[in-house]
């Protein structure tokens, strides 16, 4: 059953900018990696919070994915980046009830 990943990142105010350009980096990473990434959005009150959500096939697949980007020293240097822009992070496994056709 395939699985989804809410990724939800607020960022220091001074700090949106560089977050969308860690973003930029990342998606060609996650390109590479062949990341379904799903949509990219941002509040629309608050530019500094944004969310995203990722798709893979099943459990096996995550696990695979993360594993790999996680051995990637690209993205260990983006995300030790990412990790001086942002306030708070939270990531959120989601299992489908329904999903319209």
């Amino acid at each position: 059953m395939a699985i989804y990943m809410l990724y939800r990142t607020k960022s220091k105010d001074e700090k949106s900018g560089e977050l969308n350009e860690l973003r930029e980096e990342f998606e060609g990473i996650y390109k590479k990696y062949k990341v379904n990434i799903i949509g990219f959005w941002e509040t629309a009150d608050d530019p500094s919070e944004v969310y995203y959500i990722s798709k893979y096939e099943d459990e096996a697949d995550y696990k695979s994915t993360t594993d790999q980007l996680r051995s990637d020293e690209r993205y260990a240097e983006l995300t030790k980046k990412l990790e001086e822009v942002r306030l708070d992070f939270q990531a959120v496994k989601l299992t489908p009830l329904w999903i319209p056709e």
